[in-house]
């Protein structure tokens, strides 16, 4: 799960870059803002689903997360046709 983590992490940080010629920095400025302000949701959230329903509420809050990331990947594939 880790090395899955930082390698996907790294080929987010050089697929940003590579995407565009115009405006990487604003492209890079724009990923870690997301990145971060989501990392922060996902060590906030399950902490608050726990406080109120235990760790039945932590593990609908993942698969919550893990839904909300499916429904982003097939509309990014319905977007441009091919998987992201």
């Amino acid at each position: 799960m880790t090395l899955a983590n930082f390698c996907g992490v790294t080929a987010a940080q050089l697929g940003v870059t590579g995407a565009t010629d115009v405006d990487r920095g604003a492209a890079s400025a724009v990923y870690f803002s997301l990145y971060y302000g989501v990392g922060s949701l996902g060590a906030y959230l399950p902490g608050l689903a726990w406080e109120r329903y235990g760790w039945g509420g932590v593990a609908v809050t993942g698969f919550g997360a893990l839904a909300v990331a499916g429904v982003v990947l097939l509309s990014a594939h319905a977007l441009n046709g091919r998987w992201p």
